[in-house]
């Protein structure tokens, strides 16, 4: 690799330099940001804005719910209105602490959220580029491997996934900058950690652990061919994660407290949502054995993670180029990471998931085999660089590159016509054989078009018709993914995500009530679908579906969270259990005073039997977890008669006959909770809110235990005569955290004022 060859590289044929040195950071930036302003328009100026699946069902309501505690002055660690209580910050992918997530906290939403999604789209194909720019010297080639990084199926889809585009976008940056900080040491540790804590405060930690196998891989090829200097940089990378381990504390600690205390463990995750075996072909002819949903978006009938992974089928073929007679390490070890990622994305469909899962049983926490795939995309932008920069390579091998380039086009060209033959002749139950065709035809049209692209070189050429062409090309790869599908992410007018839309009448305040989605209707909207966007998603706002509460301020029985409070889960089940009728105790204990209407399905029924969020006196039940939830279950359930407690804590837990008491709740926020209780004698105040052991009380000033109350609720025990009872959220992981993220904070400074005392000396 000459210092030259970021300016200029051979061209087959020709002794004549073909110049590169238009393409520089700021211009492909601009480029790519045009083609991204161009392919988003109506969402950039506003008119319309993402919804589909998880945006509008998920990421929105969060975002929504985020700001608004923002402008209340809160940090949102506990969300009161889903799931009867869970803590929203440690959910991590809710991406609270992300810096960047101001942008849709200070500017209005649903706006500044697409513009969120759209600026990290970007951001991921300008570090490609950065990255690649640094290991090739080459700008064109850099500039095929942002756009292939930048622009492809799966970042495309992710713009439903704010968390992941953000963690997508700054992967290439960790990368380039750890790389630099572990061979080089001193300064350039420190925005080496800054950047790898901003990519775990995104909240993606299935792409943060793919980011951090990139960079033990590279790591581990530096070490081997520096045999001599192994320590200094086994030194330097270990400062580097324990400093962004520091930075990102105050996010990661109270998701660790999180996660043991879920439903989610190593054996949580199965092979559901696996690439079939056939999915490969998907990166060379896109919507091959894929189906059209009722919305218009194509997909894997066997996997519904992402709706597709092509990276461009120009990026492809420079990849395979890569492959072909290479001795350089680097390039093997990223073809091996790709084919590693390609062969766990599949599942049990290979050997190696299962014998991985075996070897390490962490990877069950790994929900779906396919995001696995993350590894290929990391990957092939960056053999696509290497793959471009071998192929015209000097004069003295013309002859030899340009057979080996013919001969990786032509069997590609061929791969497409039989996958073209193959759908034609036998399509999957659903598949249109005209769409695949098609699909498959332009895909060999785009093939051909880089291939008259690498033979123009041959003819010597002014230096502005050479800039001319190598932007032809960009623009060809763009427009290549572009429209390798229809829109993976639908949009709708903006006015359809604002508050008001979905409160389907009076419905009960935080602190007054529940409601509850029922079983048939959770079942049909999980299903249900129109071609009309617009009320497709008004239908789903109408029903408070997964999180659309959090937009209404609407506390609602469940939610659609990664991590869910384990006994909470638990009793979550018996309420959609469909092999039993409604638990009706159960469902008035929870408060649940609107439920969907049997008789119109975006409309509710109100019940009268709810008790209120704080009540007392009830008949103490010792009982162990399986008692607890059958009596739960039962419609004997009686939840104004009876409370059970935990009988397996060794605690001295006796059972008392009811007393008639007066009970109040003054106070309900979402991390404070005031209520007052005038007792005959000693009993049990009950909160209808998940337990969580960062919930604390005080019983007339006076500390108290807080208790499990009917297996994942609230209780405490209260004197004879009036109380008042506060209950409060005091995350003390989130204290820790806090200044241990602070403490690394003064170091990072600390490092960066004395290198420059350094530099200036």
């Amino acid at each position: 690799m000459e210092a030259s060859s970021d300016l200029a590289l051979a061209s087959v044929g020709s002794r004549r330099p073909v110049t590169q040195a238009w393409l520089t950071p700021t211009r492909f930036s601009l480029l790519l940001g045009l083609m991204v302003i161009l392919a988003f328009s109506e969402v950039i100026f506003g008119g319309r804005s993402f919804f589909y699946r998880d945006f509008g069902l998920w990421a929105y309501p969060n975002a929504f719910h985020h700001r608004d505690r923002f402008w209340t002055g809160e940090v949102p660690l506990w969300n009161p209105l889903s799931s009867c209580g869970i803590p929203f910050l440690a959910q991590w992918n809710t991406i609270t602490l992300y810096p960047f997530s101001l942008i849709y906290l200070l500017l209005p939403l649903p706006w500044s959220l697409n513009v969120f999604c759209l600026a990290h789209l970007w951001l991921a194909g300008l570090g490609m580029y950065l990255l690649a720019l640094r290991w090739t010297r080459q700008p064109l080639a850099a500039g095929i491997a942002g756009l292939a990084y930048g622009l492809n199926g799966l970042t495309l889809h992710s713009l439903m996934w704010p968390n992941n585009l953000a963690a997508l976008g700054w992967a290439p940056l960790v990368v380039l900058c750890a790389e630099r900080a572990w061979q080089r040491g001193g300064r350039p540790i420190v925005p080496a950690a800054v950047l790898a804590a901003t990519q775990a405060l995104a909240g993606a930690p299935e792409i943060l652990l793919f980011t951090w196998c990139l960079l033990f891989a590279l790591l581990g090829a530096d070490v081997l061919r520096n045999r001599r200097a192994r320590l200094a940089p086994l030194g330097r990378f270990v400062s580097i994660a324990a400093l962004a381990l520091g930075l990102s504390s105050i996010q990661l600690l109270p998701f660790v407290q999180l996660v043991s205390l879920s439903q989610r463990s190593a054996a949580f995750a199965d092979a559901t949502w696996s690439m079939p075996p056939w999915g490969v072909a998907n990166f060379l002819v896109p919507l091959f054995h894929e189906t059209k949903s009722v919305v218009g978006v194509y997909s894997q009938d066997t996997q519904q993670w992402t709706s597709s992974y092509y990276l461009g089928v120009g990026p492809l073929a420079l990849a395979i180029l890569a492959l072909c007679r290479t001795n350089d390490r680097r390039t093997k070890l990223l073809a091996g990471l790709a084919a590693f990622g390609l062969a766990m994305s599949m599942g049990e469909n290979t050997p190696l998931f299962g014998w991985m899962k075996s070897l390490f049983p962490p990877l069950g926490m790994v929900r779906f085999p396919i995001k696995f795939v993350v590894l290929v995309v990391l990957t092939v932008p960056l053999l696509a660089a290497c793959g471009a920069r071998r192929m015209l390579p000097s004069p003295d091998s013309a002859r030899q590159t340009l057979r080996r380039i013919l001969a990786v086009w032509l069997l590609l060209l061929l791969a497409i016509g039989a996958l073209a033959g193959s759908a034609w002749h036998q399509p999957i139950a659903g598949e249109d054989r005209t769409v695949t065709l098609a699909s498959a035809l332009s895909r060999g049209v785009f093939l051909l078009l880089l291939l008259l692209w690498v033979l123009r070189q041959q003819r010597p050429m002014k230096p502005v018709w050479q800039a001319a062409l190598q932007l032809g090309l960009l623009a060809t790869l763009g427009l290549d993914v572009l429209t390798h599908a229809p829109r993976q992410n639908p949009t709708i007018p903006t006015a359809a995500l604002r508050r008001g839309l979905g409160s389907g009448g009076r419905l009960p305040a935080l602190g007054a009530g529940r409601v509850m989605i029922s079983a048939e209707v959770q079942d049909f909207m999980e299903q249900a679908a129109t071609p009309d966007l617009l009320q497709y998603y008004l239908g789903q706002r109408r029903t408070l579906f997964a999180n659309c509460n959090l937009i209404e301020g609407i506390a609602k029985v469940d939610g659609m969270f990664s991590l869910h409070l384990q006994e909470a889960a638990r009793v979550h089940a018996l309420l959609y259990d469909t092999s039993r009728p409604l638990p009706a105790g159960l469902a008035d204990f929870l408060g649940v005073d609107a439920i969907s209407s049997p008789r119109d399905r975006f409309g509710w029924q109100r019940r009268q039997t709810a008790l209120p969020l704080v009540t007392a006196g009830q008949r103490i039940v010792p009982a162990a977890t399986e008692g607890q939830l059958a009596a739960l279950a039962s419609p004997a359930f009686d939840s104004r008669a009876v409370v059970f407690l935990d009988s397996t804590t060794g605690d001295p837990v006796q059972a008392t006959d009811p007393v008639r008491t007066e009970t109040e709740l003054r106070e309900c926020s979402s991390h404070r909770i005031v209520a007052s209780v005038i007792a005959p004698r000693p009993s049990l105040l009950v909160v209808a809110q998940a337990y969580h052991p960062s919930w604390r009380v005080t019983v007339n000033g006076v500390e108290s235990r807080l208790l499990r109350a009917n297996l994942a609720f609230q209780g405490v025990l209260i004197p004879a005569g009036a109380s008042r009872v506060v209950l409060w959220y005091d995350d003390w992981h989130f204290k820790r955290g806090g200044v241990i993220s602070i403490l690394s904070t003064v170091l990072c400074i600390g490092g960066i004022v004395r290198g420059r005392i350094r530099a200036h000396a």
